[in-house]
């Protein structure tokens, strides 16, 4: 699982920042006549200009980690589907977009604050109003809220993530089912049933029962 979920976050992350990365080129070119080659901070537009492309950034953003699973992939992102995991309630069954919401802006964007891009734009943002050292200790405090997220993630039973805690959802493996009926799912470590006889006994009661 910890495996699978790191992969699928790396691809998730690339695709987003691409986009995102690709949305202030293009801007860029259009309000300052400057054309990179690389990442563009967003410190590069003035104070109107940044909040307005923020805005367009955190669209992107809902877009593809709240609107894309919740509505289109059932709780995958493309790395998720290519990987074959998928975020649902914690209780089981479909995440609502407001898990969703809550899960991706507050628990990975401003809480967590090291795992996607949009936290990085974000303070970027704040810099029109805070002082730079203030931003830098928020930097700080996300790898450390990161560092125990991770941990919760490979030390707990649940294996969820404060984002996950935050949005009350979970993440599960996504296997495919036999005989062609679709995709069935399992929660990682969760307990597996006991087997059953032809007759639909557990099959140790059976032989205990000899």
């Amino acid at each position: 699982m910890f495996v699978r979920r790191l992969v699928a976050y790396a691809i998730d992350w690339y695709l987003i920042s691409f986009a995102m990365n690709l949305v202030l080129v293009i801007a860029a070119y259009q309000l300052l006549g400057v054309v990179f080659a690389g990442m563009v901070p967003l410190t590069a537009f003035d104070g109107g200009s940044r909040l307005a492309l923020f805005c367009v950034l955190v669209a992107l953003d809902v877009l593809y980690f709240c609107v894309l699973p919740r509505y289109v992939f059932k709780g995958q992102t493309l790395g998720k589907r290519l990987l074959r995991v998928r975020v649902e309630r914690a209780s089981g069954g479909d995440a609502t977009l407001a898990c969703y919401l809550r899960r991706e802006l507050l628990g990975i964007v401003v809480i967590e604050g090291c795992f996607s891009p949009l936290s990085n734009y974000l303070r970027n943002v704040l810099l029109l109003w805070v002082p730079r050292d203030i931003v830098q200790g928020i930097v700080w405090a996300g790898i450390v809220v990161g560092a125990v997220s991770v941990g919760l993630m490979v030390l707990t039973a649940q294996r969820r993530m404060i984002h996950d805690l935050v949005g009350g959802t979970r993440v599960v493996l996504v296997e495919r089912a036999q005989g062609g009926e679709g995709d069935g799912h399992r929660c990682d470590g969760a307990l597996e049933q006991p087997e059953l006889d032809r007759d639909g006994h557990p099959a140790r009661d059976q032989a205990s029962n000899r």
